[in-house]
């Protein structure tokens, strides 16, 4: 009984063009994980200058000293105050940072209640 050949197995072409597909894939996925972490940098950022402004809204509400930059080691703040009327005032916290070499700035503005 004759046998009968059979070619099994890849031909180069073929792995070349499956190993550049998942190169491709491989790259895509990378430059998304790296998006994803400037984003995540950014967000916390984001997070920590709201935080700050929020701490100088409620834990130091008499903080009122005209144009007082408060330095810290990665965000700049400045708080404004200026009255509206006899028992209003008006605050205006400036938190801002630098982030991949562009300046960011977050900004609360309130007012409040002068007892």
């Amino acid at each position: 009984m004759p046998r009968i050949k059979s070619n099994s197995g890849f031909l180069l072409i073929e792995v070349l063009l499956a190993v550049s597909i998942f190169s491709i894939g491989l790259v895509v996925l990378i430059q998304s994980q790296a998006a994803a972490l400037r984003h995540n940098e950014t967000a916390r950022n984001l997070s920590l200058a709201s935080l700050k402004g929020y701490y100088y809204l409620e834990v130091l509400p008499d903080f009122t000293a005209e144009n007082d930059e408060i330095s810290s080691d990665k965000f700049q703040v400045n708080v404004e105050a200026q009255a509206v009327s006899a028992d209003l005032e008006k605050k205006v916290i400036i938190i801002s940072w630098t982030e991949h070499g562009s300046k960011k700035e977050l900004q609360i503005d309130t007012l409040r209640a002068i007892y």
